[in-house]
Order: structure tokens, then sequence, then C-alpha cells
């Protein structure tokens, strides 16, 4: 069974979708407020950058709340970073960018395929 429905772009870059001959035929539609999970930095050590005693601090990221997508609900699914998908493995209306296509200069302009989550699937799993 193929899922078919609305979706809802909730990363930052244009994500058009692509077939194999490089047609659009999905396009999400841009969601005003991407998707995020909130950082939460911890200093761990201090890195020297001179002999003079230069440095910066190394700091330890953790991810905590996530902010921005819809509650969950039946049909839509919503297209997301695979950090936000990997903080809410429950979601089964989470998509991942995958296969990403980038133009000349790097940027992200689209995918070749749509990924559930990774944690909602062990090996073997189809």
């Amino acid at each position: 069974m193929t899922p078919t429905g609305r979706r809802t772009n909730l990363v930052e870059s244009p994500t058009s979708v692509l077939t194999d001959d490089s047609s659009v035929p999905c396009e999400p539609s841009a969601a005003p407020v991407p998707a995020r999970c909130r950082e939460t930095p911890e200093e761990a050590a201090r890195l020297d950058l001179t002999a003079e005693g230069a440095s910066i601090p190394l700091v330890h990221i953790g991810f905590g709340e996530v902010t921005g997508p819809p509650e969950p609900e039946a049909g839509p699914r919503h297209v997301v970073s695979r950090l936000v998908a990997g903080a809410l493995p429950d979601r089964s209306d989470l998509l991942v960018p995958h296969d990403v296509v980038r133009d000349e200069a790097g940027r992200t302009t689209g995918c070749r395929a749509l990924a559930v989550g990774a944690s909602r699937r062990t090996a073997g799993e189809a």
C-alpha cells in the first residue's frame, strides 16, 4: 500500500521530491516555522588555540524538546530532519528526506526518496 495525502515541509531547505527522470511530482508545502530540536550545550573542556592561552569551549550538545511539528492526525505526513524524526520515534507521520539532491553550490534542492525514521524499524523488518 502506498501512503498518499497532504505533505508539509518542516525542514528549512526546499524539499522537492524527484522521480527517477528528475521530474517533480511532489513539492510539500512549506510550514511557516520549521520543526527543530532544542539544543542543550554543556561545556566539557577548553580547546587551546595558541601558545598564548587563547581558547574556546568544547561542548557536549544534547537535544531536548522538539518544537514546530503539528499534533499527529490521520492523513497528513510531514517532512522533518533526521534529528527531529529520531527525537519523536513514535510518530509514524514523520518522513525524512533521503537520497538528497544538491545544486552546484551544494545547497539541498530536493530528494529522490522519503524515509520513515530509522528508530521505528529494526534490521530485517520491511
